[in-house]
């Protein structure tokens, strides 16, 4: 265009050279007002398979419960941050020890530029030890690490994340896990394993955010929801319900549900704004 314009005027006026520079630098600076102010006043929480959860806004990212282990699916995450023009990640967020998210967290500290790691509040000894390993891991990456208390809200993105206490049910090896993220007047909550007895007992500190969310996600074995279906009764009015799990589960004892609720069935991948 500089060229162009360069020969219309015949050389004769070299400070038109610039025009075009001018013009395009002013657009591009108008253009990034815009797209933040058009990302402002939300937060997007996306929803990946293996309850893997990315909670991000015009700013910050944070990746929760880092899939799998598998590098494909810890690739994945990162492209969803990118999709949304982050090119460093401000945090990732644990809710248990297992070797899954430990290993994704490990190529994620190893590959990627992270801020800090959000680590629970070890349970006992071994856990303990789990954790100081992860920190001296963290530390040579040069990423911060901050222990957090389940009992406690943590604040993130402008809003409030809630991490339900691990509680490791006999017979099982995976604890259940559960998290809830409110900004503004809305509220998104996953139940990675849905023991209803430990979320919704009348003690139960997660009990309020189940019952008071917007979008209400049944991850890893959601189907253990069966035989539990008084739960959807005393659910927020509109609320939209998710299965990320339906094996072995019939939608026909959903149909008194139906038409009350918004439920969708064998998602793998979704995408919500909190407003």
């Amino acid at each position: 265009i500089a060229f162009v314009t360069l020969l219309a005027v015949r050389l004769s006026r070299k400070w038109l050279i610039f025009v075009p520079s001018v013009i395009f630098a002013s657009l591009l600076c108008i253009n990034i007002v815009n797209y933040n102010t058009s990302r402002e006043g939300f937060v997007r929480a996306e929803y990946l398979a293996n309850d893997n959860v990315i909670l991000s806004s015009n700013n910050e990212v944070y990746i929760y419960d880092a899939s799998n282990g598998s590098y494909g699916s810890v690739f994945e995450s990162v492209a969803i941050a990118k999709e949304n023009c982050f090119t460093e990640i401000d945090g990732v967020i644990l809710s248990h020890y297992h070797s899954d998210h430990i290993i994704s967290l490990e190529r994620l500290a190893k590959n990627y530029k992270i801020d800090r790691v959000l680590l629970p509040y070890p349970q006992n000894s071994k856990e303990d030890l789990i954790m100081r390993s992860i920190v001296r891991v963290l530390e040579d990456e040069g990423v911060s690490a901050y222990i957090y208390d389940n009992a406690k809200e943590i604040d993130i993105l402008s809003g409030k994340l809630m991490i339900s206490p691990r509680a490791y049910i006999a017979g099982y090896a995976h604890p259940s896990v559960a998290m809830s993220f409110s900004y503004g007047e809305e509220r998104f909550t996953l139940l990675g394993r849905p023991y209803f007895d430990t979320y919704l007992e009348e003690s139960g500190i997660f009990k309020e955010y189940v019952y008071n969310c917007d979008y209400l996600i049944f991850g890893t074995d959601g189907r253990d929801v069966q035989g539990d279906f008084h739960i959807f009764s005393n659910l927020k009015e509109n609320c939209e319900i998710s299965f990320s799990d339906f094996d072995l589960m019939e939608k026909s004892d959903y149909e008194g549900f139906m038409d009350e609720y918004n439920i969708y069935f064998d998602v793998k991948y979704k995408k919500y704004a909190l407003k």
